[in-house]
């Protein structure tokens, strides 16, 4: 009797082998999601810290800008995205929140260039204006 009884627990899967190969295809995708993510990460961080200019200074354009008073960052950032000065507003939008113009930049007409980074373009128009000499 005990023969027959070893036999059909041989012939039966082990419980803990479907557990163990469930186990590991969590793992497995959980290990893809951290990976898209941290690919999606690096990108991000890449297109906010390693800024480049739409063209080069020999092919670059003037283009002229009107922030109007009360426009926020990502506002702002469609503008110039329209204008074709950057490529994302919300790329803009965290280039302006990290840095040193955070909420500095005014109302008032500019003329950017696609020559200029978006830290460049974030200085000009968060500078004072000049004084007109008498």
């Amino acid at each position: 009797m005990s023969k027959k009884k070893n036999q059909r627990e041989s012939r039966r899967p082990a419980a803990g082998k479907k557990n163990r190969g469930l186990q590991l295809a969590v793992y497995l995708m959980l290990l893809a999601v951290i990976g898209l993510f941290g690919r999606a990460a690096y990108s991000l961080g890449y297109e906010v810290f390693c800024q480049e200019p739409m063209t080069s200074e020999a092919e670059a354009r003037e283009v002229e800008v009107i922030v109007q008073d009360g426009m926020s960052e990502y506002q702002i950032g469609r503008l110039l995205k329209s204008k074709g000065l950057i490529d994302s507003p919300l790329i803009f939008w965290v280039q302006e929140e990290l840095s040193d113009y955070r909420g500095k930049i005014r109302s008032g007409q500019y003329v950017l260039t696609t020559a200029q980074t978006p830290d460049e373009m974030i200085a000009a128009m968060a500078a004072q204006p000049e004084e007109e000499e008498e």
